[in-house]
Parts: C-alpha cells; sequence; structure tokens
C-alpha cells in the first residue's frame, strides 16, 4: 500500500509511505510489512477489514458487508492467521 498527502510534490522528496501486504495461500496467512517512509502525517494506527471473495460472496467491495476479518495496524510487520468464515 502506497500513500502520500495526494496534493504536492513531497513524494519526489520522499514524503510518502509503503507497506508491503502478501497473502500466503498454503498458510491462510496475511503479512503486513513495517511501514517504510517519511510521510509523517499518515495515520499512527488503522485498520485493515479482510474480506475473502468467493462465488458465494463474488464482491470484496461492499460497505455493508462484515468482513471476515479486522487487523488493526500500528506501523510494525505483523502476520495474521485467517480463516474462512
Amino acid at each position: 500500500m502506497y500513500e502520500d498527502d495526494g496534493l504536492t510534490y513531497n513524494y519526489e522528496k520522499g514524503g510518502f509511505n509503503y507497506i508491503q501486504i502478501e497473502y500466503d495461500d498454503q498458510t491462510k496467512t496475511v503479512t503486513f510489512s513495517k511501514r517504510t517512509g517519511n510521510y509523517t502525517a499518515a495515520p499512527k494506527s488503522r485498520m485493515f477489514n479482510i474480506v475473502f471473495v468467493s462465488k458465494q460472496r463474488p464482491s470484496g467491495i461492499d460497505s455493508q458487508a462484515k468482513p471476515n476479518t479486522s487487523v488493526s495496524y500500528k506501523g510494525n510487520s505483523i502476520k495474521v492467521k485467517l480463516t474462512n468464515n
């Protein structure tokens, strides 16, 4: 995930952050990397909602849908084991 202020060219001077998000299908684990970058105005924490997309649930973008898992992320690397409920 990439974030910057969306308004200026400060990203050209390093004013951005990056969070790598990976999913391992074998272990059913999502890994969020440690936040890197110099965008200091970014939120200190954020909530990621994870939704399994399937034939029974064909869209992950539905503001009314309950996520399978919610993850509180505060900038450090975390691994989350998922269950497909």
